[in-house]
């Protein structure tokens, strides 16, 4: 289903900015319950310098190529997950907008440097859901059909797959439609099931140059195992080829040999890359990151790096929205539908600036009390009646923080994140009142038995928090394991 029908989109994907051009349709990745559906577009619209803008005005015609956004809530880890991506970006900014409109780089995502290579897919029928358009029988002039593999272990997405039916014994071909050229090293691969087992199976490219002149073929023959593998289930197969020199344009052919008299070939998944580097993964503009360049279904396709963050700064219980925007020249931003982080009964979270993608779910003893301290001073005036006020503004709280620790493992945990003295942002449901999250400074930590047994290991901890500024969004660390 396209981001812009049906009941996945509240809207279509309509120019946020003053463009009219209309992105590609996109399809959905399976919905997430409470994660966002759709989202919306804008390309840059600002300006251009002189040498670039001609004195008529007209800005020269950049090609509008789109990333997305996804917002998936996780109540168990206190973090909303948030994909974004952005074909041949660079960087990427992600920021958080609250329902009050203001908005809030998310830590981590305010400039991700995208260190992979965009993906480009020269198959202009790769998973054959729109038709059979551009397949053309070859060896053993099978008849071509397209059957149904919804749900197939070996398939993780689409409907359909291309079935090649052979009369005779021999080989089994099929010619597969490509909108590659050049001479660079190509990688192809796609999912292949039989219904006997072939002697043989080979990826064979023909190539012609510039002048249309025949050039010499490369040949690349699966191997017995892998052959093995595709015996009545769907098997992945990757065969990477040089062309020759000169070479242009090319007519990419899929033969098994040593076929039986009415066995079948499937094939659904193809794709055909410009890389000897590609492990040959599945992908068109229907995967998630994807984008079709022309026709949906049956035009090249691209496929975006998306970048992960865990936003363990998202307000509770309220909905916000995520823009993903691409800083450069030809970038633009996406906007997500909103989307809420549940709270998950009484608890609150504790998040680290260090480790915001990690926060620690933790127990309040009690809600505290804020105190709003000012600066203030009260004169009479030689020989008035009324006294008059010097103040300052008043003070963001101050307050004792109290924490049930129910085991050793949850006192330590807490000491833990208190280690380094950073402020720490406490996030409380919705119902509690305090807003979308305060940063606190916290003094001394104290721990409390209560009076309890020496070998209870409940305990309270207490500190005197001061409320203080949010840290900035580049200080963060992520731990590799």
């Amino acid at each position: 289903m396209a981001y812009g029908e049906g009941g996945y989109a509240r809207a279509r994907y309509a120019g946020y900015g003053s463009t009219g051009m209309q992105p590609p349709t996109q399809v959905l990745p399976p919905p997430v319950p409470g994660g966002s559906t759709a989202y919306y577009w804008s390309s840059w619209n600002g300006q251009y310098p002189y040498s670039y803008l001609s004195y008529a005005g007209v800005p020269p015609q950049i090609p509008v190529v789109f990333g997305g956004v996804v917002a998936v809530p996780d109540s168990d880890l206190g973090v909303m997950e948030v994909q974004g991506w952005w074909p041949d970006a660079s960087v990427l900014h992600v920021v958080r907008v609250h329902p009050d409109g203001s908005r809030h780089p998310v830590r981590g995502g305010y400039g991700i440097v995208v260190d992979e290579v965009t993906r480009l897919n020269y198959s202009q029928n790769p998973s054959f859901e729109v038709g059979l358009n551009g397949v053309v029988t070859d060896a053993g002039t099978p008849v071509l059909t397209r059957i149904d593999v919804t749900g197939h272990p070996s398939i993780p997405a689409g409907q359909y797959a291309l079935r090649a039916t052979v009369a005779g014994a021999g080989s089994n071909g099929v010619t597969i439609p490509t909108a590659l050229t050049g001479s660079l090293p190509v990688t192809i691969a796609f999912d292949a099931r039989f219904s006997v087992r072939p002697t043989g199976l080979r990826v064979v490219v023909s190539w012609t140059d510039s002048g249309g002149g025949a050039l010499s073929t490369n040949t690349v023959n699966v191997s017995a195992t892998k052959i093995n593998e595709t015996v009545n289930q769907f098997a992945r197969v990757v065969a990477t080829l040089t062309p020759p020199t000169g070479a242009v344009t090319p007519t990419v052919k899929i033969i098994a040999d040593g076929v039986t008299a009415g066995s079948t070939m499937d094939l659904d998944g193809i794709t055909i890359e410009a890389s000897s580097t590609s492990d040959g993964s599945r992908f068109d503009g229907d995967t998630l990151g994807g984008s079709w360049v022309g026709t949906e279904g049956l035009s090249t396709s691209r496929l975006a790096p998306v970048q992960t963050i865990l936003d363990g700064e998202c307000p509770l219980d309220v909905p916000v929205t995520y823009v993903v925007s691409n800083p450069s020249l030809t970038g633009g931003l996406v906007i997500s539908n909103a989307t809420a982080l549940p709270s998950s009964g009484r608890w609150c979270w504790l998040t680290h600036p260090l480790r915001s993608y990690t926060p620690l779910r933790v127990d309040l003893k009690q809600v505290p009390v804020l105190e709003h301290a000012i600066e203030r001073g009260v004169f009479y005036p030689i020989g008035a009646t009324q006294a008059v006020t010097v103040s300052t503004r008043r003070r963001t709280p101050t307050a004792e923080l109290a924490f049930n620790a129910t085991s050793f493992a949850d006192r330590d945990n807490l000491l833990d994140l208190m280690s380094d003295g950073m402020p720490l942002l406490l996030r409380a449901p919705a119902h509690y009142g305090y807003g979308t999250g305060t940063w606190w400074a916290l003094s001394n930590v104290s721990e409390d038995r209560e009076g309890r047994l020496a070998y209870h290991d409940a305990m309270i901890l207490t500190a005197q928090g001061t409320s203080v500024r949010t840290p900035s969004p580049s200080l963060y660390f992520q731990d590799v394991a």
